[in-house]
């Protein structure tokens, strides 16, 4: 009987490689896939790279990646302990197009960016499924902690999240198609803790067993954000005001995109209470300051909605909500608004940013997502 063939990213840590040993254990024909994105060092040519007309384009990208990467080794490595085939293709090019991009422009717009949510719908699991079906695989893999459920009664597969609650990554998946969620097998959704996958890792001998997890976006993990879109442009640290919620100008901010909505450090002005932005107007270049109880809010607006269930009537729709990662999802109910969604929450929330994610739960089901404007 012929294996069923599985694709399995590998990032080159512990939680992917793990999945990888675990799928070729239960008998699958297993192939790793490492995608080459980029990081800060590499990106910061691409203003230079634009102006070289004359170096081809191949040439081009393949100079953007002469900077090892630590991580596409530490998978290159891990595949070829457990006897993994393995393949690293390169999609700097989509991933500087579609996720840095827009990363740039939503921080220099005042908005609060969620580019693991773009780049895990557009660029990972995309890719991934192509190549599942370049080479006529069955499944696709990751090391995210969520689940997928079958749902009879439906005929439906349903994403959920995973036990492992304390590091759920379902919030960053919620944007995912249900054709996507199809291919999809997620091994690592039924562990209730990190540590019961690397005591695993190590019984596999898995190579990466001890490797130290990453908490960082992956293009600006060297100094943070805003030295990384100063890199690409400097006009972005233009200086401007900062005022209260009553039009006082109070001083003089560095550049909006040293800051996000909810931020408290950095702001630098004396007060008698301890001040937050509260709201970020690019258009004049103004930062707007406040005490903490002006980051409250019960209402706000979605566009783009990304919907998972059976039923695609959104108005006056009751279920749960996160609006970040590390949140617990919160009672609200959806209603129509024209072509977006108003959100009304039961109870008020603190910090509600402007182009971050807010994703839809039915208990530990995942129903789509939407972004704040």
């Amino acid at each position: 009987m012929k294996k069923e063939k599985v694709i399995v990213g590998m990032s080159g840590g512990v939680d992917s490689s793990t999945t990888a040993k675990l799928l070729q254990q239960e008998g699958y024909d297993v192939i790793g896939l490492t995608l080459r994105l980029c990081n800060d060092e590499l990106v910061s040519k691409r203003k230079k790279e634009a102006t070289q007309t004359d170096i081809p384009i191949e040439q081009r990208i393949r100079d953007k990646h002469d900077i090892p990467e630590n991580h596409i080794q530490d998978a290159i490595d891990s595949a070829k302990q457990m006897q993994v085939n393995h393949v690293v293709l390169d999609f700097g090019e989509k991933f500087q197009d579609i996720v840095i991009n827009e990363f740039i422009s939503n921080y220099t717009e005042g908005k609060t960016p969620s580019p693991c949510v773009t780049c895990n719908k557009s660029v990972k699991f995309d890719e991934l499924i192509n190549y599942a079906k370049f080479v006529k695989a069955d499944k696709v893999a990751t090391g995210h902690y969520v689940r997928i459920i079958y749902n009879e009664n439906t005929k439906t597969k349903e994403l959920h999240q995973g036990k492992f609650l304390h590091g759920d990554q379902s919030y960053f998946l919620s944007m995912l198609t249900q054709d996507q969620i199809d291919m999809l097998l997620f091994p690592l959704g039924e562990f209730e803790t990190k540590k019961e996958t690397r005591l695993l890792a190590e019984k596999l001998q898995v190579p990466t067993a001890n490797k130290k997890a990453s908490q960082d976006i992956c293009f600006t993990a060297k100094k943070g954000h805003a030295d990384f879109i100063a890199k690409v442009n400097s006009d972005f640290e233009k200086e401007g005001i900062i005022i209260d919620t009553n039009g006082k100008t109070l001083g003089k901010h560095r550049g909006i995109i040293h800051y996000t909505v909810g931020q408290r450090k950095g702001i630098n002005i004396a007060h008698r209470d301890p001040l937050y932005v509260i709201k970020i107007d690019a258009k004049s270049n103004t930062i707007i300051v406040g005490e903490e109880k002006f980051l409250y809010r019960k209402t706000f607006l979605l566009k783009n909605i990304n919907w998972l269930k059976e039923s695609k009537d959104l108005d006056n729709y009751k279920l749960q909500v996160k609006i970040r990662i590390g949140q617990k999802a919160v009672a609200a109910k959806l209603k129509k608004n024209n072509n977006m969604v108003l959100v009304i929450l039961d109870e008020p929330q603190k910090g509600i940013a402007p182009g971050q994610l807010c994703a839809f739960y039915e208990h530990s089901r995942v129903l789509g997502g939407g972004w704040i404007i």
